[in-house]
């Protein structure tokens, strides 16, 4: 890591203690997670493994330079894991003062019946401030959020929730900006949002179902082919009656 990435594990050394004494005690060893669980060739890098500066994300955070993280840079804050898989993951907040940060993509989405945005999200520390916010957009319009007063997920020693969003209405085969945007304020201690493993699924073709194939145009008979056809059936019926006959 760079300068920015000290500066963050720094930050989170001295606040850690007094700000929320759950997190006290000493960062545990910490071993890597396995491969990324993330598969779609739709978010590249999906699980940030490129590190930083990354070839594929474009990063901003206002302390700190960049939100993406390894341990050996920040640390884990006091909570037994970092990353969901791999070795780098989304810190988002980690200081108790405002902290604007967010990590972005162009992506295709290519025209589907369906379309969904996965991501593992964790919380090991919460201010219990709403306004402190972390939130998934497509094209700037938030289709996912959560905030520091939600218990749903704030726990420091919980496991990744993955979290699964329907994004179908941007499965129009177009360029789309996919972004994870947060902004936390530090005005009742510190909120640490995570994010890893983004993945985005479509299935299906628009309008739903397969589109039906060409349709097999079967030749009229004119009047005349009709009475030649009838003749030729009639021969036939009585050549059979015969043979039966014989028999």
């Amino acid at each position: 890591m760079a300068v920015a990435s000290a500066a963050f594990c720094l930050a989170q050394a001295a606040i850690a203690a007094p700000v929320h004494n759950k997190i006290a005690a000493p960062t545990p060893d910490f071993t890597p997670a396995g491969a990324a669980s993330c598969s779609s060739l739709i978010v590249l890098d999906c699980s940030f493994e490129s590190g930083t500066p990354s070839s594929n994300w474009t990063e901003a955070s206002s302390n700190f330079g960049t939100p993406i993280c390894d341990t050996a840079g920040c640390g884990t804050g006091g909570a037994p894991i970092g990353p969901n898989t791999g070795s780098f993951w989304v810190w988002f907040g980690g200081i108790a003062a405002n902290e604007e940060g967010s990590v972005s993509q162009a992506i295709t989405i290519p025209a589907a019946a369906t379309a969904t945005l996965s991501f593992a999200f964790m919380a090991p520390v919460c201010s219990g401030d709403a306004p402190d916010f972390v939130e998934a957009t497509i094209d700037g319009v938030s289709v996912w959020s959560t905030n520091g007063a939600d218990a749903t997920y704030c726990d420091i020693n919980a496991a990744y929730s993955s979290i699964s969003v329907d994004v179908s209405s941007y499965a129009d085969g177009g360029s789309h900006t996919l972004a994870f945007h947060s902004q936390v304020f530090g005005v009742s201690g510190t909120t640490n949002f995570w994010i890893d493993d983004v993945d985005l699924i479509t299935a299906g073709t628009p309008g739903g179902g397969d589109p039906a194939g060409p349709a097999i145009e079967l030749p009229s008979l004119g009047t005349s082919a009709m009475i030649g056809l009838g003749a030729l059936l009639a021969m036939f019926g009585f050549a059979g009656l015969r043979r039966r006959r014989m028999n």
